[in-house]
């Protein structure tokens, strides 16, 4: 087991009415011998979260819903804890070994990385079309990105997941840490630490599972979420053209998996992966939408009109 007690961990978790399987969560890391430094930044929650919190010692940070932001509040929660790792979870995740930030944070810890996230299984209830993306993007080997690794990698090298991720504090002051944004947060953090020359890491051994069954209409959301993004930060295109040849990589994997015992499923996959590329690129010319277009088609609604929108186009 990796010794990172001359490292002070952070664990920040982001919660928002999500009792129920953040008893779970905060359990696991109550269990730990190593002494975490654990935050919880709250939006308000009023199904017993911010209590139940209390109640466990758990230091909580309540903050109004319309003030949440997948960029900035985790960069004014990692300030807070002010450790030299900080450890990104989501409320529902459910860890499978009370091991699982030692194997996280153990690149980190040996200066192989300033940047882990860890593999996420489907959960056992999970359908086909839930699973299936689970399986692609996380496999079971570890694998290191560098800039070097972006002709080969291509979009794919940016992937990462603040679901349960970690990073070290002192390189992410270095690239000015989280910006507000709408949506993907880690991806564009992970690209700028890349492209000044940091590693990051895929760690197969910290394991969790997370995964949730979208709607249609969901998935239509969050990717016209992801086109947004996508055109404000146009930069990436410097080292990246688009992500549609990892989008059809990855359409031809699930077709092929779904036609060795679930043909039936191949129609509405099709359908699915379509929704998902159309809702993209719309999201990549919505600059120009009226505000409550993009309130109306995006998965976020409480980004548009709060304090941290922005049309603007952003630069490293």
């Amino acid at each position: 087991m990796t010794n990172i007690k001359k490292n002070s961990v952070g664990v920040l978790i982001l919660s928002y009415n999500g009792l129920k399987k953040l008893t779970t969560l905060i359990s696991f890391l109550l269990e730990y011998k190593n002494d975490f430094k654990i935050l919880v930044i709250d939006s308000s929650s009023n199904d017993g979260t911010i209590e139940y919190l209390k109640n466990k010692g758990i230091n909580v940070v309540i903050i109004p819903k319309l003030d949440f932001n997948h960029g900035a509040t985790r960069e004014f929660g990692r300030q807070m804890l002010n450790t030299d790792i900080v450890v990104m979870l989501t409320q529902d995740i459910l860890p499978l070994k009370n091991n699982f930030i030692e194997n996280l944070v153990a690149p980190i810890v040996k200066g192989e990385a300033v940047a882990t996230y860890g593999r996420q299984l489907p959960r056992m209830e999970a359908g086909m079309l839930e699973s299936i993306p689970r399986l692609y993007n996380y496999p079971n080997k570890n694998i290191k990105k560098t800039f070097l690794d972006i002709d080969e990698l291509g979009v794919f090298c940016f992937f990462f997941s603040d679901s349960f991720s970690a990073y070290l504090n002192s390189s992410l002051e270095k690239i000015g840490g989280f910006k507000a944004t709408l949506t993907w947060e880690d991806y564009y953090t992970v690209a700028r630490l890349l492209i000044n020359g940091y590693n990051v890491e895929y760690v197969a051994e910290a394991t969790v599972i997370h995964s949730h069954n979208y709607s249609l209409i969901q998935e239509f959301q969050r990717y016209f979420d992801a086109g947004y993004v996508r055109s404000q930060n146009r930069w990436l295109n410097k080292y990246i053209s688009s992500a549609e040849k990892r989008g059809v990589g990855y359409l031809k994997y699930l077709v092929k998996t779904l036609y060795k015992g679930n043909k039936y499923l191949i129609p509405y996959a099709i359908i699915q992966s379509a929704v998902k590329w159309f809702a993209y690129r719309l999201g990549t010319i919505s600059l120009s939408f009226p505000r409550f277009v993009n309130k109306l088609l995006s998965g976020q609604k409480y980004y548009w009109y709060s304090k941290y929108f922005s049309k603007k186009v952003i630069d490293l």
